[in-house]
């Protein structure tokens, strides 16, 4: 399974979409470094959250890591404040993935549990 989700990685990161956002940041004129770390990291949780699809989205992997690089300065780069962003978009990708439109912030009991247990079938 190890072997199966560092192949999903891998095509993701090799991904033309996700290797120029990865260019884009590295070269942009704010803390460079840390910034592609942290968005290569985003990339790694979200195809360990999603490791149980037969592909991942390239695509969907892309616009989450934006998603999250925005976030990072939003947050100016609090950690905790992050966290909570992280964790809020991770559920918000689940939902997703099942067909769940959280667009409105509400989704029912059974649905949470749908996204809950989607996420505990990683671990």
């Amino acid at each position: 399974m190890k072997e199966d989700l560092a192949v999903k990685i891998e095509n993701v990161l090799n991904d033309a979409k996700v290797k120029q956002f990865l260019s884009d940041i590295g070269h942009s004129d704010i803390v460079q470094v840390k910034r592609v770390s942290n968005a290569i990291g985003e990339i790694f949780m979200y195809c360990i959250v999603h490791q149980g699809k037969t592909n991942i989205d390239g695509d969907k992997a892309y616009e989450y890591a934006k998603k999250m690089d925005e976030e990072f300065f939003e947050c100016a780069m609090s950690g905790e404040r992050l966290e909570d962003k992280r964790a809020g978009a991770i559920k918000e990708s689940i939902a997703t993935e099942l067909g769940i439109d959280s667009s409105k912030g509400e989704i029912s009991k059974e649905e949470d549990q749908q996204i809950k247990d989607y996420f505990l079938k990683i671990m």
